[in-house]
């Protein structure tokens, strides 16, 4: 017989840290990468992937780390973080697609999600504080 537990509810002030990259590795060598970057509709940075130029010559490109304080972003403890992104890139009509974080888990180990840069990513706040997957 197993006992299976829900998630973990997130302290008041708990906090997520997360780095973005992209890159060779990822198929991006390109200058078609700048966006601003949203949480649940909430600006929160400017994110620059451009690497086909030298000094970069299509190697990645790390944008963070972020520490992304929970309350700051209307969420319940155990809600939902919409990464939403929108191309500053060409005058804004054209961006190279996607992008990878890397999500610091409380034991210290790396997640790496793959977000879409064209349409919302929506992601489990308890998936990204513990690994486990997102509720159907």
């Amino acid at each position: 017989m197993s006992i299976i537990l829900g998630p973990v509810i997130p302290p008041a002030g708990a906090s997520i840290e997360v780095e973005f990259h992209f890159g060779g590795e990822d198929g991006h060598c390109c200058n078609s990468a700048q966006f601003d970057w949203y949480l649940n509709d909430i600006f929160v940075a400017f994110l620059d992937f451009n690497n086909a130029s030298p000094p970069h010559n299509c190697e990645s490109i790390y944008q963070g780390p972020f520490n992304i304080v929970l309350e700051d972003y209307n969420t319940d403890p155990c809600g939902f973080l919409k990464f939403s992104f929108v191309c500053k890139s060409n005058g804004g009509t054209y961006c190279h697609e996607g992008a990878k974080i890397d999500i610091t888990q409380p034991d210290g180990t790396i997640k790496t999600r793959y977000l879409s840069t064209s349409t919302p990513t929506v992601l489990w706040i308890c998936e990204l504080l513990t690994g486990y997957s997102s509720p159907p």
